[in-house]
């Protein structure tokens, strides 16, 4: 290598590093834009939501946002091997009333007499979810629900109304499109109903349980 030959590469060396340099000092401030983004959100979550409105029983798992009210301190139930998708909302309350002249507010942001307690915000009640329900990402569930065994809830959906055990759901409002066997069967499952049994006997069915023949399990495991 020659010596100018030397210079040209440390020339072109340099040249990289400072276009680094630059594209460095522009990304910085989408970088920390993003960051202070994050952070404004997991704020506002810690004041929003609180998990322990919730309680899950066996195996199920995710973890959803469940809104906090000060006016209507609402619950979430969750049954046994429940699946819950990213950013789930379970909204427990706050609703706002429609029948009203307003629906804002008023006598809580005025610091006004009577405010959490005039009926605004209010709630439908607890939420309620079945067993080996299946809930996609992002779906919204409002106070007062209850969603039966089985069922299954479309990714972004707004749950506003009860969801009978082993129908699919999706859409804003959501809207039943089939169940997913039929009435028959399901009625067998319900009897059945694996969710209660020893995880021994789960295990020992495991096979059937995550298998299409709905049939041969009801009977196996139907009440004579």
């Amino acid at each position: 290598m020659t010596w100018g030959s030397d210079l040209a590469g440390r020339g072109r060396g340099r040249g990289g590093l400072r276009r680094l340099g630059d594209q460095m000092r522009k990304a910085l401030p989408y970088l920390f834009s993003e960051r202070r983004r994050a952070l404004e959100r997991h704020r506002l979550e810690r004041i929003a939501f609180d998990s322990d409105l919730l309680s899950m029983g066996c195996l199920s798992y995710g973890e959803p946002l469940v809104a906090v009210s000060a006016a209507t301190p609402e619950h979430v139930h969750a049954g046994s091997f429940v699946s819950i998708g990213l950013d789930v909302m379970f909204l427990d309350g706050g609703n706002h009333n429609a029948n009203w002249v307003t629906t804002f507010p008023l006598r809580i942001r005025l610091g006004l007499p009577g405010g959490h307690e005039d009926g605004q915000p209010f709630s439908k009640g607890d939420i309620v979810i079945g067993n080996d329900v299946w809930i996609g990402s992002y779906a919204h569930v409002l106070s007062g629900v209850t969603i039966g065994d089985g069922a299954i809830i479309g990714s972004r959906s707004v749950v506003a109304k009860d969801v009978r055990p082993y129908a699919i759901v999706v859409g804003n409002p959501a809207r039943e499109i089939r169940r997913r066997f039929s009435d028959e069967q399901v009625d067998a499952l319900l009897e059945i109903a694996w969710w209660d049994w020893p995880m021994s006997k789960i295990v020992d069915q495991v096979s059937e349980l995550c298998g299409p023949d709905i049939d041969r399990f009801i009977a196996r495991n139907a009440q004579r």
